[in-house]
């Protein structure tokens, strides 16, 4: 009889330890979250309030969450937004409030997961076609996607009219970091009086290939139509890029634009189109890459 119990618990503490040990493996990771405010506010997450601001959760759970900060101050207006919390990773939120929404600025930073390991970065402006320099080097119009290493980042968005911002930000790997940041209008009704930095283009440079030339195609696929084709060491400016899709946008010849595989260039920054461009005929288009 003895046996048998003892039979009957050793079974039972084996079922226990592995249901554990499977919840503990198969428990997600848990997700950050830091909220910071240039006056308090109460932090109100899907309906309930958890807090003031300085605001920071390191064990959510992944997922949307609807975010609601309500500033002490009587005459200074609530804002709403959602937001997705990825595992592992923490998402930022830096709001500072105005008596309006045109004079108040917002900062959010949120991670997207990505199939591939790249490091990816994607800028939305209010307003629109904000200019954008990272790290002090690379100016852009937003909104714009590109793809960074992984680590720190400073972000500089300015515009006409607007009081410029500066966002510090981290990137990762395999995650598609979304900024999105709202300028507040300045309140003189002046222009920013920051010196907006000289536009450095970037170029790609072609590498070396198989063939010895690389294939301009009209569309982002390796099955869409041959338009032209370059030589490694050539440089064209960058026009587009489909980061996930491996594919970069470039004017090959005057007023003539295609795409090419990124697998064979590279980006670099300049400031001035080194290499003259020979139109050259179009290949067979039975051939690749």
């Amino acid at each position: 009889m003895k046996k048998v119990v003892i039979g009957i618990l050793v079974v039972a503490f084996l079922i226990i330890f592995i249901a554990i040990s499977f919840y503990l493996v198969s428990k997600p990771r848990s997700s950050g979250l830091y909220i910071q405010t240039d006056i308090p506010a109460k932090v109100i997450i899907n309906s309930d309030e958890v807090g003031m601001t300085p605001f920071h959760n390191k064990n959510l759970d992944p997922g949307e969450y609807g975010i609601k900060l309500v500033p002490l101050q009587r005459d200074t207006p609530p804002f709403e937004t959602k937001v997705f919390l990825s595992k592992g990773i923490e998402t930022v939120l830096r709001r500072e409030f105005g008596k309006s929404e045109d004079i108040s600025s917002t900062e959010l930073i949120t991670f997207e997961k990505i199939l591939d390991n790249q490091v990816v970065v994607s800028i939305v402006t209010v307003p629109p076609n904000s200019s954008l320099l990272i790290d002090g080097a690379l100016s852009f119009s937003a909104p714009y996607t590109t793809t960074l290493s992984e680590g720190k980042h400073t972000l500089r968005v300015s515009s006409p009219g607007y009081v410029s911002k500066e966002v510090n930000f981290k990137a990762y790997k395999g995650y598609k970091l979304v900024a999105y940041v709202t300028l507040k209008k300045d309140k003189g009704g002046q222009f920013d009086t920051t010196p907006t930095p000289t536009t450095t283009k970037v170029f790609v440079e072609i590498l070396d290939t198989p063939t010895g030339f690389l294939r301009v195609r009209k569309d982002p696929t390796s099955s869409s139509e041959i338009v032209g084709q370059i030589k490694p060491g050539e440089k064209f400016e960058l026009l587009e890029e489909k980061i996930e899709l491996g594919w970069y946008k470039i004017e090959f010849e005057p007023s003539r634009t295609g795409w090419i595989s990124s697998e064979f260039a590279k980006k670099v920054q300049d400031s001035l189109r080194e290499s003259s461009i020979t139109p050259t005929s179009t290949p067979k288009q039975n051939q690749i890459n």
